[in-house]
């Protein structure tokens, strides 16, 4: 939300307030110290279907972001109960941050396409944001990579990895909401080339980062996703 609110004042739309959506606007809006210019805490919860009704009524366009920590079938039952409210207050258009390469993300990616597909069916134009991986997802390697006895990191394999920053992200997300010829558009997002690290790489990277050797330790699990 920091990012999104950042990238709509570098778009100049003074006219336009955001609707942060949270079961606790009063935490959210602690959390991000005391608010945010331009950001209206609302309080809504997604399978609430009145309290969703009530931020989408009279809306054109809204941004759509899940929690990828759930499981598949959370992440559809999630999606469609907010696409089905949306087609029944008229919204037009949804931005839903989704994911790079889809087809080979296993259930996420069958999860992000299966919600996509229901927005369409219930009449609403799609823009679909796909990133890479999150480059703030390195912050949960920071306890093993700042480990004095044994400082390390963990991948899926020896694949290289394109990180994107989250203000790119938003930027893309922004310009979205408000440039109606990206609607229904697949919109990849990635980061510069030299942000592609395969595990050498990111061994050199952090390792001088931190001032000391890190080794690479090849996981066996997904590492936890981004926000």
């Amino acid at each position: 939300i920091k990012a999104l609110s950042a990238a709509y004042k570098q778009e100049g739309t003074p006219g336009y307030t955001i609707h942060a959506v949270s079961r606790n606007p009063a935490e959210l809006k602690a959390a991000l110290g005391g608010g945010l210019p331009g950001v209206e805490m609302v309080q809504g919860d997604i399978l609430d279907a009145a309290s969703v009704s009530s931020v989408l009524t009279g809306a054109e366009r809204f941004f759509f972001c899940l929690p990828s920590h759930l499981p598949g079938s959370e992440m559809r039952t999630h999606s469609n109960a907010v696409a089905d409210v949306a087609a029944q207050c008229g919204v037009k258009h949804c931005v839903r941050l989704s994911s790079l390469n889809m087809g080979a993300q296993g259930a996420l990616g069958e999860a992000h396409e299966a919600g996509e597909a229901h927005m369409r069916d219930r009449g609403l134009a799609v823009t679909s944001v796909r990133p890479t991986s999150f480059s703030t997802n390195f912050s949960f390697m920071k306890g093993d990579v700042t480990n004095e006895a044994d400082p390390k990191f963990s991948l899926l394999s020896k694949g290289a990895v394109n990180w994107v920053a989250v203000e790119d992200i938003a930027a893309v997300a922004a310009r979205s909401l408000l440039d109606r010829s990206l609607d229904g558009r697949a919109l990849d997002v990635t980061g510069p080339q030299d942000s592609t690290l395969d595990p050498d790489g990111m061994q050199k990277l952090l390792s001088a980062k931190v001032g000391r050797n890190v080794r690479y330790e090849p996981s066996e699990t997904p590492p936890p996703p981004g926000r």
